[in-house]
């Protein structure tokens, strides 16, 4: 079954006809994490997982599969699967829509920030301008110093040839009174002058230093903005690719027939290999777990050889004869073998984290 929510969606299929019960996802390995979580919050056994290698039931190839039972070792229902897949589909929908407007609310507020900065680099260019222009005032008003200072000293020279010439004494003296009351004045005229461009300065430039201290603090805001910003947008992408390469493997797989093609396994298994009998769900574990049972087969095609060379498992009684023995397959698994009767041989595969119950489970029988 395919449930679809909006651009990302879960694609699963759940098979509970065979002796085990299984869940498969065409989904990122986080996600197919997240589902086995899920599971065992709600009260499900997750027995075995790992990648899916051939189609399921249905027909379809899916990336994962999920092997699971409830708390009595039994299949859990369809209906079970399907609410606790729809609840995590929903979930992932509203996260979906959640960083959507987070997204949206980042841009509005980089959008924001970025006028801000514009406001604030406008005024100071205003605040530049208006500097320079305090710096042109400066200067002229250096010049007039200058001009004033050389005044003051030609007045002091012609002072000098007044005491040299003919003048009265009264004459000189008056003279040289205005002559030294229009330097005062000038001087004063130059200080307060002074005084007011030293005043605005100090008012201007902390002000100026405070825009410029905001303008970098915009500036890292923005920064962070556009960090975020790339974030989700490349999130976004990757939902979207998601999204894209499941609509392909759905619109690749829709024509595919609904037949098991587990049915026609087990029909050669039976056919190519009618000595061997296989216990529990072992053809499913063959079909759906074991990435590549090509060796397994070749071995069973001479069964008698195959079990003289397998470890006896001396835990396990002796049934009439029947002893299980086991051997190390494809990393963790375990196939367990034993002579039933008459040429013909009873196995079963299991994993090295079932190990313990698969061994209760054979001294059962």
């Amino acid at each position: 079954m395919t449930i679809y929510f909006g651009p990302s969606r879960l694609q699963w299929h759940y098979d509970n006809q065979g002796y085990y019960a299984y869940i498969l996802l065409n989904s990122s390995k986080a996600e197919w994490e997240e589902v086995q979580g899920l599971l065992k919050q709600n009260q499900l056994c997750v027995l075995l997982a790992g990648p899916s290698h051939r189609p399921a039931s249905n027909g379809r190839q899916y990336d994962w599969y999920i092997r699971i039972s409830d708390k009595d070792g039994k299949h859990p229902s369809f209906s079970i699967v399907k609410q606790i897949l729809t609840d995590y589909e929903t979930a992932r929908y509203q996260e979906f829509h959640r960083k959507s407007e987070e997204f949206q609310n980042l841009r509005t507020s980089l959008d924001e920030k970025q006028r801000q900065l514009d406001r604030t680099i406008e005024q100071l260019e205003l605040s530049r301008k208006q500097y320079q222009k305090l710096e042109k005032i400066y200067q002229r008003t250096q010049k007039t110093l200058e001009e004033y200072q050389r005044k003051s000293a030609d007045l002091e020279k012609q002072l000098l040839q007044i005491q040299e010439s003919s003048l009265k004494q009264e004459e000189i003296e008056q003279i040289h009174s205005t002559y030294k009351q229009r330097i005062r004045e000038l001087e004063q005229e130059l200080e307060q002058k002074q005084q007011e461009l030293k005043e605005y300065v100090e008012t201007f430039d902390p002000e100026l230093q405070k825009k410029q201290q905001r303008i970098e603090e915009l500036e890292r805001q923005i920064v962070d903005l556009q960090n975020k910003n790339a974030s989700l947008e490349n999130e976004k992408d990757t939902l979207i690719d998601q999204y894209r390469s499941q609509q392909e493997e759905r619109q690749s797989t829709d024509n595919l027939g609904e037949k098991d093609p587990r049915y026609f396994f087990q029909a050669m298994l039976s056919v190519f290999l009618p000595q061997i009998e296989f216990l529990r769900g072992t053809t499913e574990i063959l079909w759906q777990e074991i990435q590549d049972p090509l060796d397994v087969f070749r071995n069973l095609r001479h069964p008698d050889q195959y079990f003289q060379d397998m470890k006896i498992i001396q835990k396990l009684k002796d049934k009439e004869g029947m002893r299980w023995r086991e051997k190390h397959i494809e990393g963790d698994w375990r196939l367990y073998m034993r002579r039933k009767h008459d040429s013909v041989y009873q196995v079963f595969i299991g994993h090295k984290k079932t190990q313990k119950t698969d061994v209760d489970w054979l001294g059962r029988q």
